[in-house]
């Protein structure tokens, strides 16, 4: 397997990003701060062992995927003033959904139709907890479409891009936890249109939540 390959569908994305100052490294540094030696090769036989077909249909390297964990761990830092911590002890069983990420920060196409395919059903089933079906597809729409263009570059308005997945949890998990999140937002500020909400007949609210 070649560790780098180059893909016709990749377009290009800045290397400098102003939002919150996430950058993209060189792979050079990759793996400066946030991976030992030690994890860095586990996270090596991950990608060759569980990754690898991924990776190929994608065309994304090893040094690739290392850069994007660097990237996004800077902005966990950023965010929490803490970084990942312990957690990425649990990047290497995460490395199919990293190579995805990775490859959708570097524009594939492919990887993109692939994590909507897969994950777009469970966003709308989510999405149905508070909204009726045709607004949950729509929403759900928007979602998609905001997180490319950021992603991509197109649009520096907070929210998530996928630089910043660090395959600390399950790639499923932190799309519907930011969907989620955009929802209840909305939803408390009143901003989504009556006529679209579900109604809840006792107590307040839950809390919306998506658990791994």
């Amino acid at each position: 397997m070649r560790e780098a390959t180059s893909n016709p569908e990749k377009t290009a994305v800045p290397a400098v990003r102003t939002r919150r100052n996430a950058r993209r490294f060189p792979p050079a540094v990759a793996t400066r701060d946030l991976i030992d030696g030690s994890l860095r090769n586990t996270i090596r036989r991950a990608f060759f062992a569980e990754g690898g077909e991924t990776a190929d249909r994608y065309g994304i390297s090893l040094e690739q995927v290392l850069a994007h964990l660097e990237v996004a761990d800077e902005f966990a830092r950023l965010r929490s003033g803490t970084g990942s911590g312990h957690r990425v002890s649990r990047i290497p069983s995460m490395i199919s959904d990293l190579v995805t990420a990775t490859a959708c920060s570097h524009g594939v196409g492919t990887a993109w139709q692939d994590i909507r395919d897969e994950h777009g059903h469970l966003l709308i089933r989510a999405c149905e907890m508070r909204l009726g079906e045709i607004d949950a597809m729509l929403f759900v729409r928007r979602f998609w479409e905001d997180l490319e263009s950021r992603t991509r570059g197109c649009d520096d308005s907070s929210g998530p891009r996928m630089q910043d997945y660090l395959a600390t949890r399950p790639l499923r998990v932190w799309l519907a936890d930011r969907l989620l999140g955009k929802l209840e937002y909305l939803s408390r500020e009143g901003a989504l249109p009556n006529h679209s909400t579900r109604s809840v007949c006792l107590g307040s609210r839950p809390a919306l939540r998506l658990v791994e």
